[in-house]
């Protein structure tokens, strides 16, 4: 992940990892620490709170027009520009919220693996990172 300089390639590893935590591969309840570590950092880099205190991801798009392509706002849109909009709006690191998917599969990996399973892996991550995390689905 230190390697990754984009949120965007940051955010995209961290849904993957999200997406694995529900497979049932051994590895990746071995690693599930290390993952809770990587959702954390890229859920502080990548949500931001305004002035009402709302929390919401940076990187996600709600509407076409919101998506940034590089065109001057005088000049009309070319085709190109609306595929593009069109392209980026599918694209999972601008659609998908990071925080409802964290919360989302840690509940189907607690109701996958039962109380006590899932307290064991909760009891790996370090305590900043899960009261961090904790924080962050409560917002």
């Amino acid at each position: 992940l230190d390697t990754m300089n984009q949120p965007q390639q940051r955010k995209l590893t961290a849904l993957a990892l999200c997406s694995l935590l529900t497979s049932g591969i051994s590895g990746v309840t071995e690693r599930f620490a290390a993952i809770m570590e990587v959702c954390n950092v890229v859920l502080h880099e990548v949500h931001r709170c305004d002035e009402e205190g709302h929390v919401s991801d940076s990187l996600v798009t709600t509407s076409v027009h919101h998506v940034g392509i590089d065109s001057d706002e005088d000049e009309e849109d070319t085709a190109e520009d609306t595929r593009k909009r069109a392209l980026r709006l599918r694209d999972p690191v601008h659609a998908v919220v990071l925080r409802d998917l964290v919360a989302r599969k840690l509940q189907e990996l607690h109701s996958a693996v039962g109380d006590t399973h899932f307290q064991s892996l909760m009891d790996s991550v370090d305590a900043e990172t899960k009261q961090q995390l904790q924080a962050f689905l409560d917002a």
